[in-house]
C-alpha cells in the first residue's frame, strides 16, 4: 500500500489506523463468542487465503478505481482503500487473539496465565516475522511467494491442530485443510506465485512494459520503458528519465547556479545525481571534485542496467566520487568544503524528507560551505497563480532558508529555483552575465539563450512572486516543528483530495491550549462514567497506553533519523527492540515476583514510567538540540533503551489490566469477554494514534507532544488512582 500511495507517515497512520480499527472490532467480536477448535481453524483459514488476494487487490486498486498511473492518491483514496481492503485480514486477525486466549486459557486451566503468554507468543512472532522479512525475504522473494508460503505455514499449523485436538468426525475439514496445503505448494513450486506477480505489476502499472521491480532494503524501484526511453520511480515516485532527461530543468538548475560562482572546482549532489545533472555539472571545466550522495546503492545499480552513454561518462568519471549514506548524515561529516551544494531530493511530503529543508540542516549546509559557496534547491512553481497551500509551503522554506542565510535569490517559474549563499549577493544575476560567462568556460547548452534567459530571470517575475508571500506567516521549519512536512501534506491534499480542505485548515489551528483542554474533559467524561462501570479506569488507561505507545515509538524513531539518518537496519532494530521489549513484558507480569505485589499497585508504578519517560526525552532533546554531541555509540544506547523501556511497560500493562478488569462488576467475566474488552480497546488507542500520529507532530512540534503524552498518562493515573481507594474502601 506504501508503494501504491508514495505513503508518508499520514498515508501510513491511516492504513495503520485502519488495520487496527478492524482488529479491534474483530477482537471485540471474539470476546462475544465461544472458542473451539473448529472455529480457530475456519477462521485461521480464511485469514491464510486473503493474506495473498489482498495483496492483489492493493496492486491492481488504482487501475479498479480509475487512477491514472501518474496521479497521486490522495487521502480520502487511501482511507477508503485501506479500510475496505483491510477489512477482512484485520477483523479476522483481531478475532483470532481473542478466541486463542479463551481457548488457550481452557486447555491450561489457568484464565489469568493464558492472556499474559498468548500476548507474549503474538508479540514474538511479530518480532522473528519482522526481522526475517526485512532482512531475508523482502530481498530475494516476491510478496506473493512470501504470502503463500505463510499461509502454507498457517495450513500445515490448522492440520496439526485437528489432529492434536479432535476426533475423527472431523474428516470433512481435515480434507479441506490438507487440500489447501497441497495447493498452496503446487502454486509454490510451480512458479505459480511469479506468474501472479509479474500479471498484478503489469495491472499496477497501467499494462505498460514493466522491465525491472524490485524491493531494496530502502525503496521499492520499478522501471517502466516506452519505445527507448525509460523511467525510473522509487515507492511509487518519479525519480528520472534515461536517455533523454528533462533537460529543461536540469540546465536550469545546474547552469543558472553555477554561473553566479566564478569558479566552481568542488560539488556536492545530494541524490538523483545520475542520469543528466552530474553530466552537465561535468561541463564546467574548473570541476575537479563531485561527490555524489545517494542512500540506496541499489538504485543506481538499476540506473546501471540500462545505462547509456551519458549515464556511463557520469558514473565512471574520475573526478565523481560515490557515496552510499544518508545524506544529511553525510553532510554533517563531510570530508571537504564546497563551492557548490545542489540539495536535490523530493519535496518534504514525509518525516524523513522534511529533515533536508530545515534550519539545523541548512545550518549544517552553511558549515560545508567554502567562504563564497551557495547552496542550491528547486520547489514547484506557478506562473499563473499560487494556491493558499502552496503560498505556505513556500513562505516556509523561504523564511527557514532567510533564518541561516543572509542572501537569497530565487528564479520563480513552473519550478523556483532558490539559490542561497552567506556573503555572495547576486547583483550581477542577469542574462547577459549568464550569457557572457557560458560563452567564456565554453559550455554548450539546449535551451539556455538569450531569449530564454530574459524571459527566466525577469524581474516582474520575482517581484509578482515576492508579493504573493508578502502577507503570508507561517513558522519556521525545524527537526523539532516540522512545518515544512504539514504544509506540503496541504498542498498535495488539495491536488488529490480537496475535499479534506477544511480538515487542514482546522487542525492547523488545533494547539497545545486545546489539546489540554480536550485531554481534561476526556479525562474528566471517564472520570464520571466510573461511578456507574467500574471498570473505566483500567479501560481509559489501557486505550491511552496504546495512543501513547504508538505516539512514543514514532518520537523516537523521528528523533534517531534525525541524529543517524535514515539506516534502513538501524530503524529496523528500533522496531525489534520496541516489540522485544513488549514480549518481554508480556512473560514478566508471570514472574514470580510480581505474585508479591497488588496488580493495582504495580498498574499504577507503570502509569507512573509512562509519564517519566515522556518527560525524559522531552529534557533529553530540549536541552541537547537536534545536534547533540555525544558518542554515537552512548546515544544509540539511550535510544534502544528508551524504546525498551517503553516496550516493556506496554508489555506488562495488558496482562496486569486483563486481571484487574476480570475482578470488575458483578459477574465473573470470560476470558474472551476480558480479551474481547481489552484488546479492542487497546486497539483503538493505537488506531487513534496511527491516524493522528504523523500529522499532530507536524502541528504541534515533538517537544510539545511529548508534554502532552505526559498529560494524558497523569490523567489515567488520577483515575487508577481514584479506582484504588475505591478497592480500599470496599474493603
Amino acid at each position: 500500500m506504501l508503494i501504491l500511495f508514495s505513503g508518508n507517515e499520514l498515508s501510513i497512520g491511516v492504513i495503520i489506523g485502519s488495520w487496527i480499527l478492524w482488529e479491534a472490532c474483530g477482537a471485540y467480536t471474539g470476546g462475544k463468542k465461544e472458542s473451539n477448535i473448529t472455529i480457530l481453524v475456519l477462521l485461521t483459514v480464511l485469514f491464510s487465503f486473503l493474506f495473498p488476494l489482498s495483496i492483489y487487490i492493493t496492486r491492481i486498486f488504482k487501475f479498479i478505481a480509475g487512477i491514472p498511473l501518474d496521479t497521486g492518491a490522495g487521502i480520502l483514496h487511501i482511507f477508503y482503500a485501506s479500510f475496505f481492503i483491510l477489512f477482512p485480514m484485520g477483523f479476522f486477525h483481531g478475532m483470532l487473539f481473542t478466541l486463542i486466549c479463551s481457548f488457550f486459557g481452557d486447555l491450561l486451566n489457568d484464565n489469568k496465565e493464558s492472556i499474559s503468554k498468548v500476548y507474549f507468543y503474538e508479540m514474538l512472532g511479530t518480532i522473528i516475522g519482522g526481522i526475517l522479512l526485512n532482512y531475508f525475504f523482502i530481498q530475494y522473494f516476491n510478496a506473493f511467494t512470501i504470502a503463500v508460503s505463510l499461509s502454507a505455514i498457517s495450513f500445515l499449523s490448522c492440520f496439526l491442530l485437528y489432529l492434536t485436538f479432535t476426533n475423527s468426525q472431523k474428516k470433512g475439514y481435515v480434507v479441506m485443510v490438507v487440500m489447501f496445503l497441497f495447493l498452496s505448494i503446487i502454486i509454490l513450486a510451480t512458479g505459480g506465485t511469479k506468474a501472479i506477480h509479474n500479471y498484478s505489476v503489469r495491472k499496477q502499472w497501467s499494462n505498460r512494459d514493466v522491465i525491472f521491480y524490485k524491493n531494496s532494503l530502502y525503496q521499492n524501484i520499478v522501471v517502466i520503458k516506452d519505445h527507448e526511453q525509460y523511467t525510473f520511480f522509487t515507492d511509487g515516485v518519479f525519480a528520472l528519465t534515461i536517455p533523454v532527461p528533462d533537460i529543461t530543468f536540469i540546465e536550469d538548475l545546474i547552469h543558472l547556479s553555477m554561473m553566479s560562482y566564478y569558479r566552481p572546482e568542488d560539488i556536492l549532489v545530494l541524490g538523483k545525481g545520475a542520469g543528466g545533472i552530474i553530466n552537465e555539472i561535468l561541463k564546467h571545466r574548473t570541476v575537479k571534485r563531485i561527490d555524489y550522495v545517494e542512500t540506496d546503492p541499489e538504485f543506481l545499480k538499476t540506473i546501471g542496467l540500462f545505462s547509456t552513454t551519458t549515464v556511463k561518462k557520469e558514473l565512471i568519471n574520475s573526478k565523481v566520487k560515490l557515496h552510499f549514506i544518508d545524506g544529511r548524515l553525510f553532510l554533517k561529516n563531510s570530508p571537504c568544503k564546497y563551492d557548490v551544494i545542489f540539495i536535490n531530493v523530493s519535496l518534504p511530503y514525509t518525516l524523513q524528507t522534511n529533515r533536508f529543508f530545515t534550519k539545523e540542516f541548512f545550518e549544517n549546509v552553511k558549515k560545508a560551505l567554502k567562504f563564497h559557496g551557495i547552496a542550491v534547491l528547486s520547489l514547484p512553481g506557478s506562473t499563473a497563480y499560487y494556491t493558499f497551500e502552496l503560498k505556505n509551503l513556500h513562505a516556509c522554506i523561504l523564511k527557514t532558508i532567510e533564518s541561516v542565510f543572509s542572501n537569497v535569490y530565487i528564479i520563480p517559474g513552473d519550478y523556483n529555483i532558490f539559490i542561497f549563499s552567506e556573503t555572495r549577493d547576486f547583483i550581477n544575476f542577469d542574462p547577459q552575465s549568464i550569457l557572457s560567462r557560458l560563452k567564456e568556460r565554453q559550455i554548450e547548452t539546449k535551451l539556455i539563450n538569450t531569449v530564454y534567459l530574459k524571459e527566466r530571470l525577469d524581474v516582474k517575475k520575482r517581484h509578482w512572486y515576492m508579493s504573493n508571500l508578502s502577507n503570508i506567516k507561517t513558522d519556521i521549519n525545524t527537526d523539532f516543528l516540522p512545518s515544512g512536512f504539514f504544509y506540503t501534506l496541504s498542498y498535495n491534499n488539495l491536488l488529490y483530495s480537496p475535499y479534506l480542505k477544511p480538515f487542514f485548515d482546522w487542525i492547523k489551528h488545533v494547539n497545545f491550549t486545546k489539546i489540554l483542554i480536550g485531554i481534561l474533559s476526556l479525562t474528566f467524561l471517564f472520570f464520571a462514567l466510573s461511578f456507574k462501570y467500574k471498570g473505566t479506569p483500567i479501560l481509559y488507561s489501557i486505550g491511552t497506553t496504546g495512543l501513547s505507545s504508538i505516539m512514543f515509538e514514532l518520537i523516537l524513531i523521528f528523533a534517531f533519523q534525525i541524529h543517524f539518518g535514515y539506516v534502513f537496519f538501524e530503524v529496523g532494530i528500533l522496531f525489534t527492540v520496541f516489540l522485544g521489549g513488549i514480549a518481554l513484558g508480556g512473560i514478566a507480569a508471570l514472574a514470580p515476583i510480581m505474585k508479591r505485589f497488588k496488580d493495582i499497585n504495580v498498574f499504577c508504578i507503570i502509569e507512573s514510567l509512562f509519564i517519566f519517560l515522556s518527560l525524559c526525552v522531552f529534557l533529553i532533546l530540549m536541552f541537547t538540540g537536534a545536534e547533540l554531541n555525544t558518542s554515537p555509540f552512548l546515544l544509540r544506547a539511550l535510544f534502544f533503551l528508551l524504546l525498551f523501556i517503553s516496550g516493556l511497560c506496554t508489555g506488562i500493562e495488558f496482562p496486569l489490566g486483563s486481571r484487574l478488569y476480570g475482578e470488575t462488576g458483578r459477574k465473573e467475566k470470560t476470558v474472551a469477554n476480558i480479551v474481547g474488552h481489552l484488546y479492542s480497546i487497546d486497539l483503538i488507542g493505537g488506531c487513534i494514534g496511527g491516524f493522528l500520529g504523523g500529522i499532530m507532530l507536524a502541528v504541534t512540534g515533538i517537544l510539545e507532544f511529548c508534554i502532552i503524552l505526559s498529560i494524558l498518562k497523569m490523567g489515567s493515573l488520577f483515575l487508577l488512582l481514584t479506582y484504588k481507594k475505591k478497592m480500599l474502601l470496599s474493603l
